[in-house]
């Protein structure tokens, strides 16, 4: 049992070190989140944010999500935010996505049509890694074709994109992942958007 154990521990140590490398290469890769299988790229890399729209047939102008582990890797994409606002977006008890103003160096491919940026701070162990690996935020979204629900286990991801469309597909921790996305939040109007 301990040498099963410490043999799953190695393999998903090297899909995460794998996946920091398939980032850094422009690649998107898929992995699991605080609530839902998603898929990431480097929000740097413009090559890479298209193939993600690209894979789940999303306009750009819907915009993406950022998620980091680090509040300072959403800074040069967004509008200066007050301490009380911070401390929001970094105390919720549940996955929470926040819409705040966008800086004007955002990307399209980031804000899409809006004057918000979709972002979420979490302590995900996987998200803290990669974040902290790249020192970047990761431009995310649901790993699902737009219109249908969303990948709470490899399984149904694999439905949607097969092996052959990923340059890296991190497996989950546990067989299930949590069964809604996170809760989206105007910052500045508490308005819920989805929850």
């Amino acid at each position: 049992m301990k040498a099963e154990s410490t043999k799953s521990i190695n393999s998903a140590c090297t899909q995460w070190r794998y996946g920091v490398y398939c980032l850094s290469k422009d690649k998107v890769i898929a992995h699991p989140t605080d609530t839902i299988y998603g898929l990431s790229a480097l929000p740097g890399s413009q090559k890479a944010a298209n193939k993600l729209l690209q894979l789940k047939n999303r306009h750009t102008n819907k915009g993406l999500i950022l998620l980091s582990a680090d509040i300072n890797h959403f800074i040069p994409f967004i509008a200066p935010l007050s301490a009380k606002q911070w401390l929001t977006i970094t105390t919720t008890k549940t996955p929470s996505t926040f819409l705040v103003p966008k800086s004007s160096h955002c990307p399209y491919y980031i804000c899409g049509e809006f004057e918000t940026v979709a972002i979420r701070f979490t302590k995900a162990p996987i998200i803290k890694y990669l974040t902290q690996q790249t020192n970047s935020a990761l431009l995310s979204s649901s790993a699902n074709i737009s219109g249908y629900s969303h990948s709470k286990s490899g399984v149904k991801f694999r439905q949607y994109f097969g092996y052959s469309s990923m340059s890296c597909i991190i497996s989950p921790n546990r067989p299930k992942l949590e069964n809604t996305p996170s809760t989206i939040i105007n910052l500045e109007t508490q308005a819920i958007h989805r929850d």
